[in-house]
């Protein structure tokens, strides 16, 4: 069957720590996608230039985006024989 699972990025340097935390699925074998890009877990806030937070549809358009630029569909599947693998 297809695969499932859920990421989990953290990082701390010292004097804070960041958190993300996404569900993925393999929707056809060896491609992954977020299983929901609506429910990403995050401490992360984001502000605007005058100071304000961003809304709850900005701040998931914002670590929407930065999900689909890492890389990490790469790592969720076990290694398997073929080269390369499809993301979603």
């Amino acid at each position: 069957g297809l695969k499932y699972g859920q990421v989990l990025w953290g990082v701390d340097d010292g004097s804070s720590r960041i958190g993300l935390a996404w569900d993925w699925a393999e929707v056809r074998e060896h491609v992954v996608a977020m299983a929901d890009p609506m429910k990403v877990l995050s401490n992360v806030a984001l502000r605007r230039e005058d100071g304000m937070l961003v809304t709850e549809r900005e701040r998931l358009l914002h670590l929407n985006g930065a999900i689909h630029r890492w890389r990490w569909q790469s790592q969720v599947l076990p290694a398997a024989p073929w080269r390369g693998r499809l993301a979603a």
